[in-house]
């Protein structure tokens, strides 16, 4: 699977390790991470305590919120967070249809973008998990059924 990296986000990291969105918390030089700690009390504002799974060792380290290993500087071993790839199909304005489960009906709306750990976004500000053409599945609109397999 392709995966690119983005910007270490406190939210999203905490998805990742609770295994509600797919991903990986990793370290600037692409070392694997995972936080034991995320509201550590210091004064310095060094808040999640993390292991990062070095070959031979595991390492531990304190973490800003912003995934900083030192504040202000940029380092290798600072947090990003690695996600799938998803080349979006839709663009935005498309007509889509969306819904979060399967038993709920789909419904029509107007395609914004995919916003990881969120979903497809619509026009009106709201976020999907299922999003599929209008086009060729408008038979579907109020209904829970699935759309036809390619």
């Amino acid at each position: 699977m392709k995966t690119k990296t983005i910007p270490f986000d406190l939210e999203t990291a905490k998805k990742i390790q609770a295994g509600e969105i797919e991903g990986k918390i990793k370290t600037r030089d692409g070392q694997d991470v995972s936080i034991v700690l995320w509201n550590k009390k210091d004064e310095d504002g060094y808040v999640m305590l993390a292991i990062i799974d070095k070959p031979g060792t595991d390492f531990v380290a304190s973490y800003t919120r912003n995934g900083e290993m030192t504040k202000g500087h940029e380092g290798v071993l600072d947090l990003v967070i690695e996600v799938p790839d998803i080349e979006p199909q839709f663009k935005p304005f498309d007509k889509v249809l969306v819904r979060n489960k399967d038993k709920e009906g789909w419904q029509s709306r107007l395609y914004d973008m995919y916003l990881i750990g969120l979903g497809h976004a619509t026009q009106d500000n709201l976020c999907y998990e299922q999003c599929i053409p209008y086009e060729g599945n408008e038979h579907l609109v109020g209904t829970t059924d699935k759309p036809k397999e390619d």
